[in-house]
């Protein structure tokens, strides 16, 4: 799959939405199982950015992780995708 930026920035809302439930499909099956579940997120965190994605932790209890576009840039600015990254459940993305 395409990761991005402008890939993810369908048309349409239903086209949108088809697209980030792929991503979060093909990401939950790169963590789920992983021996380093953290690695790997790292790993495509520095994927995702490295493709023009605005993302940082935004928080984390440990265990699972959320990432986001930059929240002090003035809005519309930082970035709009949102990954939630669970070791169990897997990813979402929005």
């Amino acid at each position: 799959m395409e990761l991005s930026r402008t890939h993810l920035t369908a048309p349409t809302e239903r086209e949108r939405q088809s697209v980030l439930k792929e991503l979060g499909a093909e990401l939950a099956s790169r963590v789920l199982g992983a021996p380093d579940f953290d690695s790997r997120v790292e790993e495509i965190i520095s994927e995702m950015r490295a493709r023009g994605h605005d993302l940082w932790l935004f928080d984390s209890d440990g265990e699972w992780q959320s990432w986001c576009g930059d929240w002090t840039k003035p809005e519309g600015e930082g970035g709009k995708l949102i990954l939630h990254f669970d070791p169990v459940e897997g990813v979402e993305a929005s």
